[in-house]
């Protein structure tokens, strides 16, 4: 019994899912940023010519 929860204790394969998860977290954030940023850029200059 006590071998067993020494594997579980030792096994690492979760934490690199979590790492990979939070950094696709983080790579999403940093897009939706860019295209909202973008996006009000573009509707501003949309306005001024007067499309």
């Amino acid at each position: 019994m006590l071998s067993i929860l020494t594997k579980l204790y030792e096994d690492q394969s979760g934490a690199a899912a979590l790492e990979y998860g939070l950094i696709i977290a983080l790579i999403s954030g940093v897009i939706i940023a860019v295209v909202r940023a973008t996006g009000t850029t573009v509707s501003s200059m949309f306005n001024i010519v007067g499309f």
